[in-house]
């Protein structure tokens, strides 16, 4: 009998013994400069989730979680142009229809609903009932005054809107400062440290989305390659032109 428990206590004795040690995270910002970080981007900058633009999905934008982190080793604030009030809650989806008439449509959320053969299930659904659409203007009513911001992202952005101040898209009107003012300008216009792009996901979502539908112009039309490189390098200079340094992103591949 003692022999038998001895063969259970000593594995016991043995895991007991072999804690590991776990060395303290030493941190350091190296070379760079976080001190002031802009964020140029489209949707996935924007912190753009559940179909619609609200506060909790900016507050846990990518830009927003590494600039929280970027404070252990001289990070500023991160500004970014938050939703508020009701908008805030319900977001603000953007649907092409919806614009037109003048209004943009709810974030989705899962709920449970009835088809057709009243059978019950969990699924997305928008925000209200049952697709609760507020007036443009008010979903989108102007936050410059406020900034500058530090996240410039703009849901639905591609390359060459970034150099466009007649950009058409209701994000970027919320942050527009002037008439000429373009998504690279207020970025540059910061005078940033640090910077991050993760831009062109649109240049390329469009089209495999409508089935490789090319078109003669417009979002569904795959941006060719040299004028993407010429765009993008334009847009890295001006970002550097200051002296920052900065990360850009890669695109992923849609198949």
């Amino acid at each position: 009998m003692k022999t038998r428990n001895l063969l259970y206590i000593l594995p016991l004795a043995a895991l007991t013994a072999c804690e590991p040690d776990i060395d303290e995270l030493e941190v350091s910002a190296g070379s760079a400069d976080f001190s002031k970080m802009v964020a140029v981007g489209n949707s996935l900058t924007a912190g753009y989730q559940s179909g619609a633009l609200y506060t909790e999905g900016q507050i846990n934008s990518l830009p927003a979680m590494i600039a929280e982190q970027m404070k252990q080793v001289g990070g500023g604030e991160f500004k970014q142009p938050l939703l508020t009030g009701e908008q805030g809650t319900k977001g603000v989806g953007v649907d092409p229809d919806l614009v037109a008439m003048g209004q943009v449509e709810t974030r989705l959320a899962l709920k449970y609903t009835v088809d057709c053969l009243f059978a019950q299930s969990v699924g997305p659904v928008r925000l209200g009932d049952p697709y609760s659409a507020v007036p443009l203007l008010t979903g989108m009513a102007s936050v410059a005054a406020q900034g500058p911001y530090n996240n410039q992202g703009v849901p639905g952005a591609r390359l060459v809107d970034m150099t466009n101040p007649a950009f058409p898209n209701p994000f970027f009107g919320r942050l527009k400062t002037s008439l000429p003012a373009t998504m690279l300008s207020m970025a540059t216009d910061l005078d940033a440290t640090f910077f991050s792009l993760w831009i062109g996901n649109n240049d390329v979502l469009g089209y495999a989305t409508t089935g490789g539908d090319d078109g003669p112009t417009g979002p569904a039309g795959l941006t060719d390659a040299v004028t993407f490189k010429t765009d993008y390098e334009a847009a890295v200079a001006a970002l550097v032109a200051n002296g920052a340094e900065g990360v850009v992103a890669n695109i992923p591949d849609v198949r």
